[in-house]
């Protein structure tokens, strides 16, 4: 898995502010890798097709609009 991310700063840049942030950001990873791999292996061992996996409401909008584009372009390169 790969997480790519951007952070910048104008304050807080010492060598112990800055190690104290990487901690942080590190912790906070693990623990979104640890949520996502216990949510990849309920829906691996779901017996329900997979059309059925995705509820969304109303403020999921822009992530459902943003994976049915990226779905719409993956079928044309295959």
């Amino acid at each position: 898995m790969h997480y790519f991310y951007l952070l910048a700063r104008d304050h807080g840049d010492s060598p112990e502010e800055m190690r104290k942030l990487a901690e942080l950001s590190k912790n906070g990873f693990e623990e979104d890798e640890k949520m996502i791999e216990g949510v990849q292996h309920v829906l691996s061992h779901d017996p329900r097709p997979q059309a059925t996996w995705e509820v969304s409401v109303k403020t999921d909008t822009a992530g459902v609009q943003a994976r049915r584009a990226l779905s719409r372009w993956m079928q044309r390169e295959t």
